[in-house]
């Protein structure tokens, strides 16, 4: 949402990514079990923020977080598979695809 209150809306739209990011550390394989663990879902999201330019979009952290991914992960491929079809989703059920 752009706005002029909030400093450009700040706060108000950072729950979208806080919503995504919720959604990431709670993602579940077919299994039912973590696709991920906490602290490497939480090591790929800073390694994606401090990626970002200095005003991006929502789709450029979406961007970010598939490509620290798939280099992290790069040496299993049916795991970053699944780590990847987690972020795509998990941006999809906050509306950002």
């Amino acid at each position: 949402m752009r706005t002029t209150r909030d400093s450009g809306g700040v706060h108000t739209n950072s729950n979208i990514h806080n919503k995504a990011m919720f959604h990431l550390l709670t993602s579940v394989d077919t299994a039912g079990k973590p696709v991920l663990k906490v602290e490497e879902w939480a090591l790929l999201i800073y390694l994606a923020l401090v990626r970002l330019l200095r005003e991006p979009e929502f789709e450029d952290m979406h961007q970010a977080l598939r490509d620290v991914t798939s280099t992290y992960l790069s040496g299993n491929a049916p795991l970053r598979t699944a780590a990847q079809t987690a972020i795509d989703e998990a941006y999809q059920k906050v509306d950002i695809a």
